[in-house]
């Protein structure tokens, strides 16, 4: 819950001042959710059911974010942003990290 009421703020007044006021905070504000998805989603799953071990439901969450970057650059006549793909990856390290720290498994 910690991590989505710190996203949610971000998201919901972070992000309009920044692009109200055309401050650049290279791309940090339109990936904010990206970079807190990873962390949230492993560790609720985990909360949820210790059927899986922590870096199965890292893996998962990481892959599937990736996927439906992909999926959403298919359906747009774009390419997927490259920040968005870096915000995923520092998320993914970020929650790696921490389970190493704390030696979840």
């Amino acid at each position: 819950m910690f991590l989505l009421t710190i996203a949610l703020m971000l998201a919901w007044f972070y992000r309009p001042y920044i692009h109200d006021n055309n401050i650049y905070d290279f791309h940090f504000a339109d990936n904010i959710l990206n970079l807190f998805f990873i962390p949230m989603m492993t560790l609720f799953f985990r909360g949820v059911s210790n059927k899986y071990s922590y870096n199965k439901v890292f893996i998962i969450s990481t892959v599937a974010l990736i996927v439906l970057e992909l999926l959403n650059a298919l359906l747009k006549p774009a390419l997927p942003s490259i920040y968005t793909i870096v915000a995923i990856f520092l998320g993914a390290l970020i929650t790696f990290g921490v389970g190493k720290l704390f030696k979840i498994k």
